[in-house]
């Protein structure tokens, strides 16, 4: 097992780039994932 033994893990940011990387590794781990993602908007 990984560093966190099954533990639960929130990654923010998890819908791409590290945060993404982050999330499947703990998931190989044997973690539980859960991920948050913020929808992007137009401002303009």
């Amino acid at each position: 097992m990984g560093q966190l033994d099954g533990q639960h893990v929130l990654v923010t940011g998890g819908s791409s780039g590290i945060g993404k990387a982050c999330a499947q590794r703990y998931r190989e781990e044997g973690d539980i994932v859960g991920r948050h993602e913020q929808p992007e908007f137009d401002l303009s």
